[in-house]
């Protein structure tokens, strides 16, 4: 998708967050009837907690291991 398109839809960064924004919602909403709330919680944690880990790069244990003391 070319940066024309996207600004055609969305004039302002602020109008893409709030559509992001409001899918993201809808996707939430649309899981959580799915599912009882313990349940649902328990899978919005895993969610959060995968796109901190896809995000963030961890140190190698090997070399953490190595390090002296």
């Amino acid at each position: 998708m070319a940066i024309g398109t996207v600004f055609r839809h969305f004039p302002t960064k602020d109008d893409l967050l709030a559509a992001s924004m409001k899918r993201l919602l809808a996707q939430l909403v649309e899981e959580a009837g799915k599912q009882d709330l313990f349940a649902f919680f328990r899978h919005l944690v895993a969610q959060a907690a995968g796109a901190v880990a896809d995000s963030v790069r961890l140190p190698d244990r090997a070399r953490l291991s190595a390090r002296p003391p």
